[in-house]
């Protein structure tokens, strides 16, 4: 299964509700991070998508050990639509690759994908379910700030991303993160009830 939506909503959290929900069951469970994927195929130095990112932006996006310096690539591609497309195209073949890959060698029983752009991404990855998570922007820039965002920056993000009211065409289960993580992890269980009897 997957689990999507905009910055800040709240993916990360209901994918590790899912899995302590999954784990009470004695349901082997495994989180895989697209983002982290991603981040790994940007670090190698050796990879066609490294030098593809670095010819395409220039070294000014690196660190001085020559690494993507992530918050300088962010600057330059959240503040242009078309270099963010550029991104994109050069960062999804591969990522997708890699994300199919662990996918299948994954041994759990439930193996819960986590994933900012999977509505993007369409049917390209087979998934059982796919979980849209949502929430009202202002509590989207709120939770980002807390994590050293800056809000101008957030929004930004925002605006490039794909609108809510988009993804819940493709979503098999909303799950509105507008109130207290009590009453989200409430939420989650019911999701999580529905799932359970879909792994039966």
């Amino acid at each position: 299964m997957g689990i999507g939506g905009n910055i800040g909503a709240g993916k990360t959290t209901v994918a590790n509700e899912l899995k302590r929900l999954f784990l009470e069951y004695k349901i082997p469970v495994k989180i895989i991070s697209a983002d982290k994927i991603a981040w790994q195929l940007y670090q190698n130095q050796n990879s066609s998508v490294f030098k593809q990112i670095v010819k395409k932006f220039g070294e000014e996006i690196l660190t001085k050990n020559k690494t993507i310096d992530r918050k300088k690539l962010a600057k330059v591609v959240f503040t242009n639509q078309a270099k963010l497309k550029t991104l994109n195209q050069i960062i999804q073949k591969p990522l997708l690759k890699r994300l199919k890959k662990t996918l299948s060698e994954s041994v759990a029983q439930v193996t819960i994908l986590d994933a900012a752009l999977l509505f993007d991404w369409g049917k390209q990855i087979p998934l059982t379910h796919r979980i849209l998570v949502t929430a009202p922007q202002k509590q989207k820039i709120t939770r980002m700030t807390k994590k050293h965002f800056q809000p101008a920056d957030v929004k930004l993000r925002l605006k490039r991303q794909m609108s809510e009211a988009e993804m819940k065409k493709n979503a098999d289960f909303v799950i509105a993160n507008n109130r207290t993580i009590s009453e989200l992890k409430n939420k989650v269980k019911r999701v999580f009830q529905k799932l359970l009897n879909s792994t039966k």
